[in-house]
């Protein structure tokens, strides 16, 4: 079983590692949009378009992100609903990305404490191949429960299926979230559920254009999926969280090539002496 998840996790690893890395980076800026966002506005003033409607004024570096994050670029006709190319190939690697750590998981789990002591550090005494090594096996798993989350939450921005699951998963009511399927990241962070100050007072805020259904003062299904894939729902401690899981989640693709490459390398070397004997 472990020699098949090894196998599994290496390969696709290989084939969806480039992809990978470029969602966890980009994702990683967007865990600080608000913030960056503040910081370079002051004021959080709107913009207006040519159509004469409002949007965020996002700064060029979130804008080009988001981009690459949600599509690689390729962005829809109509970007809530529609689908393209690169919306597909980001969902279906959120996906895979689940696979690989799952396998990954079970790859890495030891056999005994010893095992699961070395599997927990990384040796800065072995050369740099060994440090790659434990670095891509240590520190993917203290980063592998955030980046569970952020793949099996991700694939909702894609795929409206997925999205269904999701939601009935949170509780939500799917007929009626048919109907609030436009409700993606950008709208969720115009509206905010406020806490009730007395028996009388607890309101919903969010665009009249696309009113999510009343939860008795709870946040909706939809507002907390995009928290639990953000790293919102705790606050600035998750979000720092999340931010350097999504950097460790960049860096094991690369790590994963270097060391492919460096065993490729010592098998080829193998069969040059092998056969020089």
């Amino acid at each position: 079983m472990r020699k098949i998840c090894l196998k599994i996790h290496r390969w696709l690893g290989l084939a969806l590692g480039i992809v990978i890395a470029i969602i966890c980076f980009t994702g990683a800026i967007l865990v600080f949009q608000d913030e960056i966002k503040e910081g370079t506005t002051h004021d959080n003033t709107k913009a207006v378009n040519m159509q004469g409607k409002h949007h965020h004024n996002d700064p060029a570096v979130i804008d080009f992100a988001k981009k690459l994050h949600r599509y690689m670029l390729n962005v829809p006709e109509e970007p809530h609903e529609g689908m393209s190319a690169g919306r597909f190939i980001v969902g279906s690697v959120a996906i895979c990305m689940t696979i690989i750590l799952i396998t990954g998981i079970i790859a890495w789990w030891p056999k005994n404490k010893k095992m699961l002591k070395s599997r927990l550090k990384v040796r800065t005494n072995k050369g740099f191949r060994w440090f790659v090594y434990d670095s891509h096996v240590s520190l993917g798993i203290y980063a592998v429960l955030f980046l569970l989350t952020m793949s099996l939450t991700g694939p909702s921005w894609s795929f409206h299926w997925y999205r269904q699951g999701a939601m009935a998963v949170l509780g939500g009511d799917v007929n009626q979230m048919v109907h609030h399927g436009k409700m993606q990241q950008d709208e969720l962070q115009q509206w905010q559920v406020s806490k009730p100050q007395n028996e009388n007072k607890a309101e919903v805020m969010q665009p009249e254009f696309d009113r999510p259904p009343k939860h008795d003062g709870k946040k909706p299904p939809q507002a907390v999926l995009m928290e639990l894939h953000t790293g919102k729902l705790l606050g600035l401690p998750m979000k720092i969280i999340y931010f350097i899981a999504a950097i460790i989640g960049g860096f094991l693709p690369i790590s994963g090539y270097y060391l492919w490459w460096k065993r490729h390398s010592a098998i080829k070397k193998g069969k040059r002496t092998a056969k020089a004997n």
